[in-house]
């Protein structure tokens, strides 16, 4: 199987089953006609282009990621509840337009935010969020994981997530730290 991140390049590759983590069975198996496996805790929420969907609730931590690594961050929430922090999980599946106001609504009276994405924390993810919360007057801090300023490898998605830091462990660490 191959998991989504780039549906263009996923359409050159052509793949016999997809197996994406977020909510884009529908917009994939459309756009592939390929037969598609979701391993997303809600598989029917609804995509719509510009808004995130919140899946898990929680009041200490927000989390919010995207791509196929939104399951690290239901991981690590439920590793965090054992601890007694409670974390709500966002999975921002599309940047562009960004959901500005489910971060805005979602930050509300939380602790602290931690964005995951499996990408440079550059321009993406954490810089839209730490951007609306800016421009909004949001006081709350703010951590960013994913790739760090630093020219990228190649290898296997598993062995670059560990090389980066980029798994439920990071989250959780983070989110601990953060408090």
């Amino acid at each position: 199987p191959v998991i989504v991140n780039d549906v263009e390049i996923e359409k050159t590759l052509m793949p016999n089953k997809v197996v994406t983590t977020t909510i884009f069975e529908k917009l994939v198996d459309a756009l592939l006609d390929k037969e598609v496996e979701t391993i997303s805790p809600k598989p029917n929420d609804v995509f719509e282009l510009g808004k995130g969907n919140g899946i898990k609730q929680g009041s200490d931590v927000l989390v919010i990621a995207c791509g196929q690594i939104v399951n690290d961050a239901l991981d690590a929430a439920e590793k965090l509840e054992a601890e007694g922090i409670s974390v709500e999980v966002i999975d921002m599946f599309t940047l562009k337009p960004f959901d500005k106001e489910l971060v805005l609504k979602e930050v509300q009276g939380k602790k602290s935010v931690v964005t995951f994405e499996n990408h440079s924390i550059i321009g993406g993810l954490g810089s839209a969020v730490a951007e609306v919360m800016a421009e909004a007057g949001v006081a709350c801090k703010l951590d960013r994981i994913g790739v760090l300023d630093m020219f990228g490898q190649s290898g296997k998605p598993d062995e670059l997530f560990e090389l980066y830091d980029m798994d439920a462990k990071a989250i959780a660490k983070a989110a601990k730290e953060i408090l």
